[in-house]
C-alpha cells in the first residue's frame, strides 16, 4: 500500500528544510512570520502530494472507523 521507500526521503528533506528555516529565523535572516509561512506552505504541499498518491487519511476518517 504505502511505499516507505518513497516517504522517508521526503520526510528527511522536510525536516532539513524546517531546520534551515528555524536557523534563519533564529539568526535574524528571516522574520519569524516569514519562517512560519514557509513551513506552513511546505506542510500544505506535502499533504497535497500525500493525497495525490493516496497516502493520506484524515484523522476524522480514522476516528469514524
Amino acid at each position: 500500500m504505502i511505499d516507505d521507500a518513497e516517504i522517508v526521503p521526503v520526510e528527511k528533506l522536510i525536516a532539513e528544510a524546517y531546520s534551515v528555516i528555524d536557523k534563519a529565523v533564529r539568526v535574524g535572516t528571516l522574520h519569524r512570520n516569514t519562517g512560519a509561512r514557509r513551513k506552513s506552505r511546505l506542510a500544505q504541499r506535502k499533504k497535497a502530494v500525500e493525497i495525490h498518491h493516496g497516502w493520506y487519511t484524515s484523522t476524522a476518517t480514522v476516528n469514524a472507523v
